[in-house]
Order: structure tokens, then C-alpha cells, then sequence
């Protein structure tokens, strides 16, 4: 039942966010910057199903079909950074758009880009690996790239609340 679940729900994420992404510059900057943040919830609720799955003695297809999504996830994430949500870069602000993506990722957007799809070919070879070690060597990789792509590429203003 969760593999047909978790498959919907990476199909819904990543249909829906080719469609925001195929928008381009038609599209709302602030639907880009939301759908953005849907995957983050979504990539961070799959890495909380699979450090649940990691104490299990055995691998299982849950594992498998956690890491695919986490790789849709991430590859569509890649399709979400046209110019204009560049807000903290020098893109004009955008009514009901607020983002957290650091100027920088725009800095070397091709980088950042192949950063993410990188990632991914990690959660998809962390889901073949068809054991539990080798699952967790490679999801270990997956984890802490995106604790490196955090600190990078997110940015956060801790006097924002005072403002």
C-alpha cells in the first residue's frame, strides 16, 4: 500500500511541477517558489520514512520505492529555478512570493542544477542496491548532500521576525 502511495505522490510532484515549470515566464513566481518548497517537504518527509526503515535488519521495497521518489523529487527541483524566482538576487518581488534560495544558486545555475540530478542518480543507486548496507552507504551520500546544498544554497535571515 505506502509503494502505491509514495509512487502517486512523486508522480503528482513531479507532473505538477513540470507543469509550473513549463510555464516559464508565463507562469506565477510565486507558484515556482511554493512548488519548490512542496518538494522540500516532500524530500524531507521521505527522508524521515527512510531513516525509520534504516533500523530494519532486512531491505525492503518500501526502501526502493522511497529512494525513486526522493529522485524524482530532487530532478524536478532541478526544473524549478527559472530567473525571475531569483528574489534575493535582483529579481523584482512578487506578491505572495517569499524564498529562502540563496542568490548564489543563480551565481552557477548549471552547477547548482547538476548538483541536484547528481543527488538523484545517488537515491536511485542507494534504492538498487538491494540490501540494507548498501542502501544506507549510498543514502548516507544522498543525506549529506543536501545537508551541504542547505548550508550553500539556503538563505535564512534570523532577524527576519523582528522586521
Amino acid at each position: 500500500m505506502l509503494r502505491q502511495v509514495m509512487l502517486s505522490v512523486a508522480l503528482a510532484a513531479v507532473l505538477g511541477t513540470g507543469l509550473v515549470a513549463a510555464e516559464d515566464g508565463a507562469g506565477s513566481v510565486a507558484e515556482t517558489i511554493a512548488a519548490r518548497r512542496g518538494l522540500m517537504t516532500q524530500l524531507a518527509a521521505l527522508q524521515a520514512l527512510i531513516d525509520s526503515r534504516l533500523g530494519a535488519a532486512d531491505y525492503s521495497a518500501e526502501l526502493y520505492d522511497l529512494g525513486q521518489a526522493a529522485a524524482q523529487s530532487l530532478e524536478a527541483f532541478a526544473l524549478l529555478l527559472p530567473a525571475q524566482t531569483n528574489l534575493l538576487g535582483g529579481a523584482p518581488a512578487a506578491a505572495g512570493a517569499e524564498t529562502t534560495a540563496a542568490a548564489a544558486i543563480w551565481d552557477d545555475l548549471p552547477a547548482f542544477q547538476q548538483l541536484l540530478r547528481d543527488t538523484a542518480a545517488v537515491a536511485r543507486q542507494a534504492s538498487e542496491a538491494g540490501d540494507i548496507a548498501g542502501f544506507r552507504a549510498e543514502w548516507d551520500k544522498v543525506a549529506a548532500a543536501c545537508t551541504t546544498c542547505h548550508e550553500s544554497y539556503v538563505f535564512f535571515d534570523p532577524f527576519a521576525a523582528i522586521n
